[in-house]
């Protein structure tokens, strides 16, 4: 057997692993997240870009773009590519969603005045939203860590 044939061999192997987990992993995806409410595009070419669904809810909107100019804001930080690249992994994704979060459920704890309810709000939607890529008692310990929203205590009237 030539080393070309080898090497043609090896690379459509690669190739055919690379597929096949692409596919696994969108089907997976597609399965486990909620609905998207807006997305921040991170081109390489221009600044980033926030849409956000037109049917969105009043009380949703100013929290949806909070946590998106979040998403902007990082992504010029980081630059289109390793922001990308952090997107990759659940832990990077986590680093990338809490302090997005975070902003969204200060706007509505400021709006609403409700704590408690803007902290299960931003629970579910954050466990949700990273379900399959984190363990979701991960994302509890680290967004009760990393947002002083969520570590908060209400005082009790007796």
């Amino acid at each position: 057997m030539s080393p070309r044939r080898t090497v043609r061999w090896s690379f459509v192997i690669a190739l055919l692993l690379a597929v096949t987990w692409a596919a696994t992993s969108t089907i997976r995806t597609r399965r486990t997240r909620g609905e998207v409410l807006a997305y921040t595009e991170c081109s390489f070419r221009g600044p980033p870009r926030v849409v956000i669904r037109a049917d969105l809810s009043p009380e949703d909107t100013l929290p949806v773009r909070v946590h998106e100019l979040v998403h902007a804001a990082q992504c010029r930080e980081l630059g289109p590519f390793f922001y990308r690249l952090r997107n990759l992994t659940g832990t990077g994704k986590l680093s990338l969603e809490i302090p997005a979060y975070c902003a969204a459920a200060q706007v509505r704890l400021k709006a609403s005045g409700h704590w408690e309810s803007v902290r299960a709000r931003m629970h579910d939607d954050i466990i949700a939203a990273l379900s399959g890529a984190v363990d979701s008692a991960e994302v509890s310990r680290t967004v009760a860590r990393d947002c002083p929203i969520m570590s908060m205590r209400v005082a009790r009237v007796p």
